[in-house]
This record gives C-alpha cells, sequence and structure tokens, in this order.
C-alpha cells in the first residue's frame, strides 16, 4: 500500500481576514508514492531554535526526504545528515557527487 502526507488547512468563508468563520480543508503536499514514510531528527542543542524533525521516505531500496518545506524524489541509495548545519547528503550509487539539501530548502517539489 502506497502512503502519501496532507496537511490542515483553515480558510475563511469569505474574503474578510478576521472573520471566525472558517472551513478546515485537507490539502495533498506529496502524492501517495511512498511504501513507508519514518520520523528521523537531528540532534540540535536547541530545538527551538532550529529544526529537528524530519520524515524519511521509502520505496523498495531508495530512499527520499519530507520536510515542512517540500520533498524530494525517492531515487536516493542512502543518506547522511549534517546536524549542524540541519541539510542532508543524499547518496546515489549511479552518481559521482552527492546532492546537498537542507531542512528549509529541500531542492525538490514545494509545497506553499
Amino acid at each position: 500500500m502506497k502512503r502519501g502526507a496532507f496537511r490542515a488547512v483553515c480558510q475563511s468563508t469569505n474574503n474578510k481576514p478576521h472573520n471566525r468563520h472558517y472551513l478546515t480543508v485537507v490539502e495533498t503536499i506529496m502524492p501517495w508514492i511512498a511504501d513507508e514514510i519514518y520520523e528521523d531528527e537531528f540532534m540540535v542543542d536547541n530545538p527551538e531554535e532550529m529544526p529537528s524533525l524530519f520524515f524519511m521516505l521509502r520505496t523498495d531500496n531508495k530512499v527520499g526526504v519530507l520536510t515542512d518545506h517540500g520533498f524530494l524524489d525517492i531515487i536516493y541509495d542512502t543518506y547522511e545528515t549534517n546536524n549542524r548545519d540541519c541539510s542532508f547528503r543524499l547518496i546515489r550509487k549511479d552518481k559521482k557527487r552527492a546532492r546537498r539539501a537542507n531542512w528549509w530548502q529541500p531542492g525538490g517539489k514545494r509545497f506553499t
């Protein structure tokens, strides 16, 4: 069974910004492409100042990354994290260089 990711967004029932009447709408932020989604985190000194939680996506033996700012396709063989910079090093065996991405700009598909 494939898995995706969703988020709940509160939308006003009219165009007035301070209207107390709103609807909660569920939006798809990642399509149903992953076999497994699991948590991982950066080991940061102060989680209030730096993000620590992110999600790893897995399909067969390939991985991808999902953060609050977007996701990367599930095409990498392995990954390493840099706790100080909250960044990823995504490694593919068929490429010489690894892809570098960070928590704020994963460099893949973005959502608003």
